[in-house]
């Protein structure tokens, strides 16, 4: 009987385990916690404090080389012809009579100007330029002749054609005088109004060269019916120098000022009609 009831016991517990009974759940493990990490970013680079700009001292504005009077102000001298852009005439027919036929045939002085220079004749910067010398607000003409292109320096003369009634006359003829040197082909620097008198003056100079160079200049204006240098107490020439103009007071009346190879700063005042130191 015992034994019996002892069985029993034994089936009713295996029951209990195998029929429904059971422990209680584990609970489930919590998932790591995730990291998020941002992509790598690039580093900036610091921003760079500007360097202030430098400072400098105002300088009086200088006129550039060449300048010339405005053609457009001016009337012209002769009606112009601009289908006219040919010479055909050498060189000595030029000089004698040939430009001034071609100046009153109303050749536009900028065609002359290309002209003269495919024909090889023209002068340096420019061959021809129009001015007003006599301030009678027509238009006159400055040509620059090339006469001895093969010398060292090469040699020419400005030929300053005013106009007269309606027409060119004959031409004022410069060149810078021969003494111990033979100068060369004038240059013209600056053809302007520097006094503000409504006439034109001309800085222009002339080169000679040995075993160095050395250059003279004039300041060319039309005075008493005649081309006048108004240019005074130049201790000339003057080895590589620098010209310019400038109006420092700002009363409309140019400085002629030169700067030499050594330095040195020279200036001319406008004063009683000429330009001095």
């Amino acid at each position: 009987m015992f034994k019996r009831w002892w069985l029993m016991g034994i089936f009713g517990l295996a029951f209990m385990v195998l029929g429904g009974c059971s422990w209680p759940p584990f609970a489930a493990a919590a998932p790591p916690p995730t990291m998020t990490i941002p992509p790598p970013t690039a580093a900036k680079a610091p921003l760079e404090t500007p360097a202030p700009l430098p400072t400098t001292t105002p300088v009086p504005a200088l006129t550039p080389s060449p300048t010339t009077s405005p053609a457009t102000s001016l009337r012209p001298c002769v009606p112009q012809h601009p289908e006219r852009k040919t010479l055909n005439m050498d060189k000595d027919q030029l000089l004698h009579g040939g430009l001034l036929l071609v100046l009153n045939a109303g050749m536009p002085l900028p065609n002359l100007d290309r002209a003269l220079q495919r024909a090889g004749l023209g002068g340096y910067p420019q061959a021809a330029l129009s001015v007003d010398m006599n301030g009678d607000h027509f238009e006159d003409a400055v040509v620059a002749l090339l006469l001895s292109p093969q010398t060292q320096p090469p040699q020419g003369a400005l030929l300053i054609y005013l106009c007269n009634k309606g027409q060119y006359a004959p031409p004022v003829v410069f060149q810078e005088p021969a003494d111990r040197y033979a100068w060369g082909m004038p240059i013209v620097h600056f053809a302007q109004d520097m006094n503000a008198d409504g006439r034109t003056e001309l800085v222009v100079s002339a080169v000679h060269c040995d075993t160095n160079c050395a250059e003279k200049f004039a300041i060319l204006g039309w005075r008493d019916g005649g081309l006048r240098d108004l240019l005074e107490d130049a201790a000339q020439p003057f080895p590589s120098p620098v010209p310019f103009l400038a109006d420092p007071n700002g009363d409309g009346i140019l400085d002629f000022i030169i700067e030499t190879s050594s330095g040195e700063r020279l200036v001319w005042h406008y004063q009683n009609g000429v330009w001095k130191r």
